[in-house]
């Protein structure tokens, strides 16, 4: 099924030995996730990341395959979508912090 080679995808690509606290290129969007203080982001380096705006903590959510265009957050702060030149599209899920389909 292709959802599921998209979530093994996106586990596989993650680097193991490095812990994420910045995008390695341009940042290409960022959208805050409504009545927090969290934002999400997306880069050139393929990365969604979420970004605590008060302690400074940065989170990798996980990695395209491919420099991510955009990422938007849905009305109540639990979803967000990402889209990639990887020409996928992974939906986010902001309580668990994984990619759902």
């Amino acid at each position: 099924m292709i959802v599921e080679s998209a979530v093994t995808d996106v586990q596989s690509q993650a680097p193991s030995s490095q812990r994420f606290s910045r995008h390695r290129g341009p940042v290409t969007c960022v959208a805050a996730i409504p009545n927090t203080r969290l934002a999400v982001s997306s880069g050139y380096d393929g990365a969604v990341g979420l970004f605590n705006l008060e302690t400074g903590v940065v989170d990798l959510l996980g990695y395209h395959g491919h420099l991510v265009n955009r990422i938007t957050v849905n009305r109540e702060g639990t979803h967000a979508a990402s889209t990639s030149s990887d020409y996928d599209i992974y939906l986010w899920d902001l309580k668990t912090r994984g990619v759902e389909r």
